[in-house]
């Protein structure tokens, strides 16, 4: 089963191991649906049971089972927290998860100018990394203006602006 990413562990919340979370989506329904997630980091990867969700305003502050004290939260900050596809929030159109944009081949004028290999997000526009064809690393702002149409299945994105990578 296809899993993905769908935020990211923050910090500890208080002294009994509750733990903030930034949804990637900035949407915290469907957090309330989880009963086990998996919190990876570039160390390991540690299955949890969810045992109570809280939603905040922009955060959600998940408790689980056996992270009982502000320490053991702590050794789960900055973990991605990664769930079966089905656990994640539908998103509407034009939305996507970097997940699903990393590898895409980015188009122009119907010749291939790169591939996404990373993002930014800068809180007023995410920033995708495009790899060139002459191995430089440009940044492009994901906006209309910008980015035509995305085909997430085929893979590509079409750029509507060649400039932007000058």
């Amino acid at each position: 089963m296809e899993k993905i990413a769908i935020g990211v562990i923050l910090s500890p919340f208080g002294k009994e191991g509750w733990c903030k979370v930034k949804s990637f989506s900035g949407e915290s329904s469907h957090f309330e649906k989880l009963k086990e997630i998996e919190a990876r980091s570039q160390q390991q990867t540690v299955h949890l049971m969810v045992d109570e969700v809280r939603a905040g305003n922009k955060l959600v502050f998940l408790k689980f089972r056996g992270c009982d004290d502000i320490d053991s939260a702590r050794k789960l900050q900055n973990a991605e927290i990664v769930v079966s596809r089905k656990y994640a929030q539908e998103l509407e159109k034009n939305e996507y998860y970097f997940q699903d944009l990393h590898g895409c081949d980015v188009i122009l004028d119907n010749e291939l100018v790169g591939r996404i290999t990373g993002f930014i997000e800068t809180g007023a526009q995410c920033l995708i990394e495009v790899k060139t064809k002459d191995n430089r690393t440009v940044l492009v702002p994901f906006i209309k203006e910008f980015i035509g149409k995305v085909d997430i299945k085929k893979k590509k994105i079409e750029l509507l602006e060649g400039f932007i990578l000058s």
